[in-house]
Order: C-alpha cells, then structure tokens, then sequence
C-alpha cells in the first residue's frame, strides 16, 4: 500500500500556480522629420503704375481762375488762390486777412482782346459790375444781361477803405446767342467727287456764318485758364464800382 500510494503521489499532476505577465515594452510614435526648407510666400502684388486714387483732391496748389458760359446769360467760373498768393496782395494793401475781403470783377471785353496775345485788356475795361464772395469761395454762377459777347473775370482782395489789388484774372468766354440765326444765304453745291474732294468750289462766296464763325475764334482764342502770376494793379479810382 505503501508503494501505491507513493506511485500515485509521484504521478499526480503539479499545483497550478499564477504567475504575472511580463510588461510588453510599447514603442513610441516617430515623430515627423522637420522639412529641410520653410517655403517661402509669394510677393505681394505692386500697385499698377496707373493707379490713381479714388477722390479727387479739394485742391492742386496752383493759382488759377478759369472762365466758361453755360448759356447765353450765364457764366460759371472757378478758381485755387494760394496762400502765398492771397499773402502778398495783403503785403501790397498793408491789412491783415482778417480785415480783407474778395470781390469778382466781370468785365465785358468783346472788342478788348489783344491779337497778339489773345489776352483781353483789363485797363482799357469801362464796362464791368463787381460781386461781393462769400468766404471760402472757389466757384461762381454769374447772372450776365448781355448775350453773344465776351466775358473776363478779375479776382480782387479789397481793403476796408476801399483800395484793391487785382490777384489774377480769367481767360476770356464768349456766351452764345439767344435767337435763331439770320443767317438765310447759305450756297449748296452738288459737284463731282472732284469738287467735293477740294472742297469749296472756286469762285463761291464765303457765306456770312463762316465768316462770323473766324471772327468769333480770333476774338475768343479758348476756354482754357491762364494761371495769371500778374503784377497785382491797383484800382485807379481806389474803391471798387457796385
């Protein structure tokens, strides 16, 4: 019995026994190679060389007064007086700007303008009525009761006792006339093609409307502006007509 039962002690199975798990080391992540070179942005887009900005500026630091008719019994004229400019006409009257004021002078210089220049002569002007601006002026509808003739504008800075000095003056418009034309002797031709490619055939009579038409260019050279750096000329009255 003794050999039985260590036989049996011999061929009986060993005691289970738990044993822990050895930790499985974890890799980590790679971490991403950095890039050999940063890229590089575009440039940014120049501005156009014809760029131009949006509003328009109030002003352009340039003396001038410009002159045009809107219709046969106005006129519009608009004008940039400089500080320098309006400086030395007080320098000449000896007052301060304080105790200035601006007037426009509207001269009718329909036989005054001289063919040399096309300038019209201001000093031989005896028809003319003057308007009193408003400060910070730098533009005028004027009221004209005469159509079909040549107008100028003179801007003067007065003194409170009536002395003024003459800054600048405009180019000279002429307004359009107010009626129909009468002019009812217009010549046609229907020629040939050789006619009418040397245009008006010899021996017609220039018409009456051409001829007006030359005499109305020699006397009103243009519509533009003339930045008048003139001497300053003292009223020879010294007080400015109403």
């Amino acid at each position: 019995m003794q050999k039985a039962a260590a036989k049996r002690k011999a061929t009986a199975p060993a005691p289970l026994t738990r044993t822990a798990a050895k930790p499985v080391p974890v890799r980590a992540a790679a971490k991403p190679a950095p890039p050999s070179a940063k890229p590089e942005r575009p440039p940014a887009p120049s501005a156009p060389a014809f760029y131009e900005p949006l509003d328009l500026p109030e002003q352009y630091h340039i003396d001038r007064i410009v002159l045009m008719p809107r219709d046969p019994n106005w006129l519009y004229a608009y004008w940039e007086i400089t500080p320098e400019q309006y400086g030395r006409a007080l320098g000449k009257l000896g007052i301060s700007a304080e105790a200035s004021r601006a007037i426009l002078r509207v001269h009718d210089v329909t036989d005054l303008i001289d063919p040399a220049s096309g300038r019209p002569r201001l000093a031989d002007s005896r028809s003319y009525f003057t308007i009193d601006l408003v400060p910070m002026a730098d533009r005028w509808y004027i009221r004209v009761e005469q159509p079909d003739r040549v107008y100028c504008v003179e801007y003067l800075v007065v003194a409170p006792d009536g002395r003024a000095v003459s800054v600048m003056s405009s180019n000279p418009a002429a307004t359009p006339s107010d009626r129909v034309s009468d002019v009812v002797d217009e010549e046609w031709s229907t020629g040939g093609p050789q006619q009418r490619r040397a245009g008006r055939p010899p021996g017609l009579a220039e018409s009456k409307w051409l001829t007006e038409q030359k005499r109305r260019a020699a006397t009103s050279p243009g519509l533009g502006g003339w930045p008048s750096s003139s001497s300053a000329r003292q009223n020879p009255t010294g007080k400015p007509d109403r």
